[in-house]
């Protein structure tokens, strides 16, 4: 969960693959994140202030994602 956000950040394994989602708290709407479809998440960590993971594919090197809750980043 991120300051001043409503939603709650999730990942899931579906087809061999972990994609990152999000829940707003009133939920019953969960969401993906629009990321490649050929990638995984790995390492999805927050404080409250920021949101940070890794995507990874097998034909790419792992790539570093931040964001804060103003959707900066």
């Amino acid at each position: 969960m991120l300051d001043g956000s409503n939603r709650v950040y999730f990942t899931f394994e579906h087809a061999e693959l972990v994609k990152l989602y999000w829940v707003s708290f009133a939920g019953n709407d969960v969401k993906n994140e629009p990321l490649s479809p050929l990638g995984a998440i790995g390492g999805l960590n927050g404080c409250g202030k920021f949101l940070a993971y890794i995507w990874s594919s097998a034909i790419r090197p792992s790539e570093i994602y931040f964001s804060t809750a103003s959707g900066n980043g």
